[in-house]
């Protein structure tokens, strides 16, 4: 990816899916995902019907992965501060300097976030931390995490 397409990808799963593939290394498929008791997920392929019967929703179309035998769900990245703050954990561990704090860049308040000396404005905190890590990671190989 260049630097270019990864600031134009849109916030939500696509981006997520983004994260989860390039710095994780994760194969992403789209799967429908029901929530299990434990944060487990139960997934079915697109296609195959309802386990239990029913109509598969379009609110339950996921990116997920392969952990150990089974399906999870790609953590919402870009949209929740918790889950972006565990991919800052993550980076700042692989020795990778950060900074996050809001600014004013071309007459509008953003957030700016930086890992080593690659920057993203975006207009969440996320975001931001989302785009930042990804191009922090451009040429350099993936991040393993799991």
């Amino acid at each position: 990816m260049t630097k270019k397409e990864i600031l134009m990808i849109k916030t939500g799963r696509e981006l997520d899916a983004v994260i989860e593939g390039k710095l994780f290394g994760h194969r992403i498929e789209v799967r429908y995902c029901n929530w299990l008791p434990g944060g487990w997920y139960e997934v079915q392929s697109y296609g195959e019907e309802r386990i239990g019967g029913g109509l598969l929703d379009e609110d339950e179309l996921h990116p997920c992965y392969l952990e150990g035998e089974r399906w999870a769900i790609v953590p919402f990245y870009s949209t929740d501060i918790s889950a972006a703050w565990q991919l800052v954990d993550i980076m700042i561990k692989s020795g990778r300097y950060f900074g996050l704090q809001r600014v004013i860049h071309n007459e509008q308040w953003l957030w700016e976030a930086t890992f080593l000396s690659q920057i993203a404005f975006t207009n969440t905190a996320p975001e931001a931390i989302c785009k930042a890590a990804l191009l922090a990671t451009l040429g350099q190989g993936e991040e393993r995490r799991r």
